[in-house]
């Protein structure tokens, strides 16, 4: 749950990055997955990518949690610049509310956890006697 959490951080901030680099500096696809690469992203697994519009997401994310980021994926270099910086201030807020709602589930299992260790060494310890 917490690598979850900290790949929708990446992403969200991933995003950013490529929208000022298609805005501000009109970088090509290729130049731009280089760039990527060369940034703090190791949950996005970049190294593994051969083109953005063929990112693969890694295998621990749902693919249902995935579907709406695969298709802006897929129109990177497909469609203007000015076409994909309006869109993805609305992805990077929705990898953003991702990455709240799994940090949210990340800290309520880490209270969870110790809670149902200690109770299932007493009920042990209560079988025991």
């Amino acid at each position: 749950m917490h690598r979850q959490a900290l790949f929708w951080a990446e992403l969200a901030r991933m995003l950013a990055q490529i929208q000022d680099a298609v805005h501000y500096r009109a970088l090509a696809t290729p130049c731009l997955l280089e760039e990527l690469r060369a940034g703090d992203y190791p949950h996005l697994l970049l190294n593994n990518c051969t083109a953005l519009e063929s990112y693969c997401f890694p295998a621990y994310i749902p693919p249902g949690e995935t579907a709406s980021f695969s298709s802006l994926f897929m129109q990177i270099g497909q469609i203007s610049a000015q076409e994909l910086c309006e869109q993805i201030p609305y992805y990077v807020e929705l990898a953003r509310q991702n990455s709240a709602r799994q940090e949210k589930k990340y800290q309520a299992a880490a209270r969870l956890y110790p809670q149902a260790g200690i109770c299932t060494g007493l009920m042990a310890a209560l079988l025991l006697l």
